[in-house]
């Protein structure tokens, strides 16, 4: 749930309190209203308080994106544990991420496994899709694999009108064997 529909309605704490009445058996509160959307800063303070208010399991949600900050919402908040929302497109490994940090263990990925998990990606979507829908869905996904990557806005162009799982592909490699 989120914390209330603006920040003159914040019903989280109510809303958890009947939840566990009625036998819910964990809740996930994510700390923006709908109001705010994904803008703002998350309120971990009042998952903080929805934790204190009920005894049954709290996840929190917002502004987890590495594990510094899983842990320092795991701190602060007291939470049962964590929800990854948006974080994770275009990282799906953040989550091994996240378990090393907090185990104290290095985690890192190079660019070849970061590649060998885009072309499985790949490769599902088209067995799910068909080629033509995945490939089109595809683009999305690649785009948050390679934000933030050099010429990320020129091969995103180019993927943007490519039509076919080899064509993906053979892009893809050729762009990390340069970067």
């Amino acid at each position: 749930m989120r914390l209330g529909w603006d920040r003159e309605h914040i019903v989280a704490i109510e809303a958890a309190k009947r939840m566990e009445e009625i036998g819910v058996k964990a809740i996930t509160v994510h700390g923006r209203t709908r109001e705010d959307f994904y803008s703002g800063t998350a309120d971990w303070e009042m998952i903080r308080k929805v934790k204190e208010t009920v005894s049954i399991p709290v996840i929190g949600n917002g502004d987890v994106v590495d594990g510094k900050s899983a842990k320092k919402m795991l701190e602060q908040t007291g939470v049962d544990g964590i929800m990854i929302g948006r974080a994770c497109l275009g990282r799906p490994w953040i989550f091994q991420e996240i378990r090393s940090y907090l185990d104290g263990t290095e985690f890192s990925m190079t660019k070849q496994e970061i590649l060998q998990v885009i072309l499985k990606h790949i490769q599902l979507a088209v067995e799910q899709k068909g080629e033509e829908t995945g490939i089109k869905e595809m683009r999305k996904h690649v785009s948050a694999y390679i934000k933030n990557q050099k010429d990320a806005t020129k091969i995103r162009n180019e993927i943007n009108t490519i039509q076919t799982q080899k064509a993906l592909e053979e892009c893809l490699t050729q762009y990390f064997e340069q970067i």
